[in-house]
């Protein structure tokens, strides 16, 4: 299921750079594929490129982290906020974005591939 309301105005987006909350349907920390497709639009969705990132992480202060998120000699920093029922994102992209923007989905995506989908539980 893919988050196809009515779409703004692009000037109205958000930046990336700005912290994006997703909600966890199963709360406890836990971030499933249908949260992430929940919160992506279908343009992004489809965008090819960065769909196997490496990812590395660079700091786990409390309940922030910080990934390296990297394909084809381009780097990003993602930022993952974690709470309860709520995960709070960001990539360094800077782009102008409805949801996540493709760098920051492929990273969550690689993470719950890799790790499952408690993984988020297990950083606290």
């Amino acid at each position: 299921m893919h988050n196809q309301n009515c779409r703004p105005n692009k000037e109205d987006w958000r930046n990336s750079t700005e912290l994006y909350t997703i909600r966890l349907a199963r709360s406890n920390y836990v971030l499933t594929e249908w949260d992430l497709n929940c919160n992506i639009d279908i343009d992004t969705l489809t965008y090819k490129h960065w769909t196997d990132p490496e990812l590395k992480e660079l700091s786990h202060q409390g309940n922030r982290l910080e990934y390296s998120n990297a394909s084809d000699g381009v780097r990003y920093i993602l930022t993952v906020l974690i709470e309860r029922n709520k995960l709070d994102v960001s990539c360094s992209c800077n782009r102008k974005v409805q949801q996540l923007c493709h760098h920051a989905y492929y990273g969550l995506f690689h993470l719950i591939d890799k790790y499952g989908i408690y993984y988020f539980q297990s950083k606290l």
